[in-house]
């Protein structure tokens, strides 16, 4: 199977835009920001596991109703990007929105919807103002400690089922009221049923804050005007993001590495990733990617889209501008991903170490972008740090004349370094 998808960005709004006022934008923009902040706190105060209050592995956002972020508490960075598929998949598992009732709380945790291994369960909350119009979802995802694997952290597996228990959306709460069964299943699927109880409470206590503090913003200046100024945030945002690309020579950027191994063998894995520049649109193309691997290296699209330079480097450039990092990022951003590949691997493929994939493009271009960077942040997508096999980072070449303004395609080469970690 050779399809190729190309994901797009965030979609349009589902009515008119009118000029919304920028004080009022403002005010209700950091709302939105504490609000998310609010979950973080939650979940820090009320988490029993470390890797939760400690490390910071997990992250608490709010979405509209047509799942565009509208805030995300700052956590754990390599969780951005995911969590809008996850809340989707959440919402369809359950049978959409039709589904959905006041007081519900959405179990998710299949790692081709949530881009993350079994570990990093998600929760969705959706947020009805007067308990009748469904206006947006609040999200939390964090790593538990065990949930059932052949080893609490699983780096050698062979498929997803080997990686933990799988809850494909189900409610844990409806209308409010706990899911027993659903609770003790998730508890007696773990080594350590005390911390995942602890870990669950904290997740619903954090989503159940984030909907009262999100209801009391929308609450005090009415659907209208609070839909007016997210769309205002969404242009302001797009804005940047186009003004901070077009400053990237346009160009095909291309740059391949290498994986010491797949984590079962000792055989290396090449890759290749490109990015394309044209005017204020960037296209981040994994078509060549190689096949999906037996070992845990592969990537879910989530996790794709949300390690591609585009959307990480647009990151940085939101933030250089004081902005938050919400779904305008990705409006000037395309991934093509070819099927049965490392970047869009088959759906019983082993994802357990997902990471290797993406946690290299975290490190983005500095925000005066010039080609080289650019190259830079083409090379490190797709190099492995963590989960199974080791990684080799790609080392760029000098620059050279090829690196000029006016070259429209320009290679680089990078070679081997291998990286230890335990």
């Amino acid at each position: 199977m050779n399809a190729t998808t190309v994901y797009r960005g965030a979609p349009a709004a589902r009515h008119s835009r009118p000029d919304a006022d920028p004080v009022t934008t403002e005010v209700i923009r950091h709302g939105l920001n504490s609000a998310a902040d609010q979950m973080k706190r939650a979940l820090i105060r009320t988490a029993f596991s470390p890797v939760i209050y400690e490390m910071l592995d997990f992250v608490t956002a709010i979405y509209d109703r047509d799942v565009r972020l509208l805030a995300q508490a700052q956590s754990l960075p390599i969780f951005m990007g995911t969590m809008n598929f996850a809340v989707e998949a959440a919402v369809d598992a359950v049978g959409g929105e039709s589904e959905l009732e006041p007081g519900d709380i959405v179990f998710y945790n299949w790692p081709y919807g949530t881009g993350s291994h079994p570990n990093g369960l998600t929760v969705v909350m959706p947020v009805f103002l007067n308990d009748e119009e469904l206006i947006g979802y609040t999200t939390v995802k964090g790593h538990w400690l065990d949930i059932g694997g052949k080893d609490p952290y699983s780096t050698d597996t062979v498929d997803v089922f080997q990686e933990g228990t799988i809850f494909p959306g189900v409610k844990l709460y409806s209308r409010g009221e706990l899911v027993g069964d659903i609770y003790k299943m998730a508890l007696a699927n773990s080594r350590l049923p005390k911390m995942v109880s602890g870990d669950i409470n904290a997740e619903v206590v954090a989503v159940r804050t984030g909907t009262a503090a999100f209801l009391r913003v929308v609450e005090r200046y009415g659907v209208e005007v609070f839909g007016n100024a997210v769309e205002r945030m969404f242009d302001h945002g797009e804005a940047i993001v186009r003004s901070y690309f077009e400053q990237i020579p346009d160009g095909r950027y291309v740059a391949t590495g290498e994986m010491d191994s797949n984590g079962l063998d000792d055989e290396p894995v090449p890759f290749e990733v490109a990015i394309e520049v044209e005017g204020s649109t960037v296209r981040v193309d994994y078509s060549n990617a190689p096949d999906a691997s037996a070992g845990p290296i592969n990537c879910p699209l989530p996790c794709t889209v949300s390690a591609s330079p585009s959307r990480s480097s647009t990151s940085q450039a939101v933030a250089t501008s004081r902005t938050k990092d919400t779904s305008e990022r990705s409006r000037s951003s395309r991934v093509p991903a070819r099927c049965s590949t490392r970047t869009r691997p088959r759906r019983s493929s082993s994802s357990a170490g997902r990471q290797c994939k993406r946690s290299r493009s975290s490190t983005t271009p500095c925000p005066n972008l010039c080609p080289r960077q650019c190259l830079h942040a083409a090379a490190v997508t797709s190099i492995g740090t963590s989960g199974g096999g080791r990684a080799r980072r790609p080392a760029i070449l000098g620059q050279t004349a090829a690196c000029s303004p006016s070259a429209r395609e320009v290679t680089v080469a990078a070679t081997a370094q291998t990286a230890s970690f335990t």
